[in-house]
């Protein structure tokens, strides 16, 4: 068999299996990688009658290819990583599931709603979604929040504005995007062409006039956001890097909320505010309704 093959067959495990294991609910404490990738082999017809034996070659990429992922999509995302091997073990993996977690990896924990957070915001529709990418502007800081997606937005779903500490008069717009299958460079490149036209569109100086620009007395500066409620492929990653996009991914949202909210929190601040998003009322500043559910404590503040 192939590298390539190898390659490929690694992939489809932890993509088809590993990691939506991990994201599960009823996720096992351990796992034995070795074991559960010989099964995936065997799965495949022209594959069964050698999966022992492919799964023993493949180990050492499997290892290689899992602690990738972790290093990219975990620990350079600023959030704890789900999993982690048995010292002395390359075989078994411990998940963030286990009561002593902590313990035997020396990481720190996920928050205790995590998972299910992350599962919430995948089954959200487009519409919905925008509660959690407004969220988010109420954690990073923003005093004013609007809603502002619908027919002539000029790709701009939400907007927001820090008021107060050494980040005050930073302007966001956020793009926020629903994908079953991860964001594309390519969707990146279509929605950073939108936001770069978007001062010559009449919406431009609307949101402007929202966020009270005209108030500003130290300057003003706007930071583009593409917010998704599944991940980015790599070069989608390395291609926001080059343009100054800033990504935050299913992940990362689902991590930052549930350090500060419960799930039952958030799907009720969800039903307060969808009236505002069903009604097209885009003239209220939601940040105050926000902040009810969000713990949040501001930099300047601590």
């Amino acid at each position: 068999m192939s590298a390539i093959k190898g390659s490929k067959e690694i992939r489809s495990y932890l993509y088809d299996f590993l990691f939506l294991e991990i994201l599960n609910q009823k996720c096992p404490r351990t796992l034995n990688i070795q074991r559960t990738f010989r099964d995936h082999l065997a799965r495949k017809e022209s594959l069964k009658d050698f999966a022992d034996e492919l799964s023993e070659r493949w180990h050492q990429n499997l290892l290689y290819r899992i602690e990738q992922n972790l290093s990219e999509s975990w620990d350079g995302l600023g959030v704890p990583r789900p999993i982690a091997l048995l010292d002395n073990d390359n075989t078994t993996l411990v998940t963030w599931s286990h009561p002593k977690y902590s313990t035997l990896t020396g990481l720190g924990p996920l928050p205790d709603e995590f998972i299910a957070t992350v599962n919430w915001l995948k089954n959200l529709n487009a519409q919905e979604f925008l509660i959690p990418c407004s969220c988010l502007l109420s954690l990073i800081g923003a005093e004013h929040i609007y809603i502002t997606e619908g027919t002539g937005d000029g790709g701009i779903d939400c907007i927001g504005k820090i008021e107060n500490g050494p980040l005050r008069s930073l302007c966001l717009f956020v793009q926020a995007k629903t994908s079953k299958s991860g964001v594309r460079r390519e969707t990146l490149l279509t929605e950073y062409g939108k936001f770069k036209t978007l001062p010559s569109l009449d919406p431009y100086q609307q949101y402007l006039e929202k966020l009270e620009i005209q108030n500003s007395f130290d300057g003003m500066n706007i930071s583009f956001l593409i917010v998704s409620n599944n991940e980015f492929f790599r070069t989608a990653r390395s291609t926001a890097s080059t343009l100054g996009i800033i990504l935050r991914s299913r992940i990362q949202l689902a991590y930052w909320l549930s350090t500060k909210a419960s799930l039952a929190e958030l799907q009720k601040l969800l039903k307060e505010l969808r009236k505002y998003i069903q009604s097209g009322h885009r003239s209220i500043n939601l940040a105050p309704r926000i902040h009810k559910y969000l713990k949040v404590q501001k930099s300047w503040e601590s």
